[in-house]
């Protein structure tokens, strides 16, 4: 079935001090590579040079009873979308959840490409696989950061809820207009988030 997003985020979006935090951490300061002039991204912001460092980091990201899904391709996003809606699921509402496919921005390729790790395998016979590996760790990483970044610079998102229980719903299209992301999040976790990013950064929260 044709799965239409669109149609659940088109509601007033309140732009209290709360809601101005998201925008200054989340898409001002992305940790994207290559999406904001006021950001490094995670590999220089937070000194994320390796895949044991992304796995601890998105180890941190996943704290609670939260995990992230990452798919193959956007068919397989929106396959994921379609199981929820036949169990009557409300996309943004309800439990937390993040599912996308992986970010192959040309900035995380390059960059993967002058990590030391990245040359001690390229030159093994494990290279293929290895290599293969290291993109893949450092694109899922900077695929939750890039889908989120772009769903505030687009107004792909609906916020719910109030307190401890306000939500932010979102997803993300490609130049197709194909779903990449869809997820629901708290706020609660989105500062949590950014919390860790201080520490990671020796910044003041």
């Amino acid at each position: 079935m044709p799965v239409d997003v669109g149609g659940w985020v088109r509601t007033p979006v309140v732009f209290d001090e709360e809601m101005a935090h998201i925008y200054e951490r989340f898409l001002l300061g992305s940790m994207a590579l290559g999406v904001s002039s006021m950001s490094e991204g995670f590999i220089d912001t937070l000194g994320i040079r390796n895949t044991i460092l992304v796995k601890d980091f998105m180890e941190l990201l996943e704290l609670g009873d939260f995990a992230f899904e990452f798919k193959e391709s956007v068919d397989e996003v929106e396959r994921h979308i379609e199981n929820l809606l036949e169990t009557n699921c409300e996309l943004w509402s309800g439990r937390e959840y993040y599912v996308c496919n992986r970010s192959c921005a040309n900035q995380i390729t390059e960059a993967c490409t002058h990590l030391p790790e990245y040359a001690e395998v390229a030159g093994t016979p494990l290279a293929n696989s290895g290599v293969k590996l290291i993109k893949r760790r450092f694109y899922e990483l900077d695929s939750i950061f890039r889908h989120i970044r772009n769903s505030l610079a687009h107004g792909t998102f609906r916020v719910g809820g109030e307190g401890e229980q306000r939500m932010f719903f979102f997803y993300d299209l490609n130049k197709n207009s194909k779903i990449t992301a869809v997820a629901l999040l708290s706020f609660a976790r989105l500062n949590e988030w950014y919390t860790h990013i201080c520490r990671m950064a020796g910044r003041r929260v």
